[in-house]
């Protein structure tokens, strides 16, 4: 298994990265994303209401 993490990881970059930092990006996005999304929906509603 060592192996392959060493396989798939940028030469140069620090082990730690895409555990913590990655998670905490995704997150970001999705909020953003569900925001924006439910934002849209609530002008939508108010447009043809």
């Amino acid at each position: 298994m060592r192996g392959l993490a060493g396989a798939l990881q940028e030469e140069g970059d620090p082990p730690e990265r895409g555990r913590g930092r990655e998670w905490l990006g995704q997150r970001f996005a999705f909020f953003a994303f569900f925001s924006a999304f439910r934002c849209a929906l609530a002008a939508r509603l108010e447009a043809f209401s």
